[in-house]
């Protein structure tokens, strides 16, 4: 399966900024006030804040995430609105919120490049379904991304061990040509 998560990222000035979240926290979590089964627009959309600011030079950045239904019905809105409503879900767990300076919204469901954020295995799927997906095609057509990691699935490490897997693995099947610069 192919599962969704965008970010909102967002950015305030250092100038005179007073950080208004607890500094020493890596995430604040904000308890839904809507039904789970619904989809939210707003900021029931904005439930999870990853602190950067202390690994970062103590710069005042808060990246936002939005999962699921939620995510995708978002993903209709302008960037601006998006803005708005994670600033707003901020707003109702610390009161007076200023303005970022700047963001950075992602929308992964609809990039033509990936079409989601990470892989899932779907009811009825196996680590084997992993391991078929690295399958090459005749040695000359391969894949590699977090969704082929059996060990890594869904993050960042399975996708770049994976890649590195396949790269071997051209290499590999490049030096079987005969070819005298891969036989080097």
């Amino acid at each position: 399966g192919n599962g969704i998560c965008n970010k909102c990222v967002l950015f305030w000035n250092r100038d005179d900024f007073v950080v208004f979240w607890p500094k020493e926290k890596d995430w604040i979590v904000k308890l839904r006030t809507t039904s789970s089964t619904t989809t939210s627009i707003g900021e029931d959309a904005w439930l999870e804040f990853y602190n950067a600011y202390k690994y970062n030079g103590n710069r005042p950045v808060l990246v936002g995430y939005s999962g699921g239904r939620d995510a995708s019905t978002a993903e209709l809105l302008t960037d601006e609105e998006i803005t708005r409503d994670a600033v707003a879900s901020l707003r109702s767990m610390f009161g007076n919120v200023p303005e970022p300076t700047r963001s950075i919204v992602t929308r992964w469901e609809t990039d033509e490049f990936s079409r989601g954020s990470f892989s899932f295995l779907a009811v009825g799927c196996t680590k084997h379904c992993r391991e078929d997906l690295q399958e090459s095609v005749d040695g000359k057509l391969f894949f590699a991304g977090e969704a082929t990691e059996t060990h890594f699935p869904s993050t960042t490490q399975g996708a770049l061990i994976s890649g590195e897997k396949s790269a071997c693995e051209v290499m590999d099947a490049l030096k079987k040509t005969g070819d005298a610069q891969f036989n080097s």
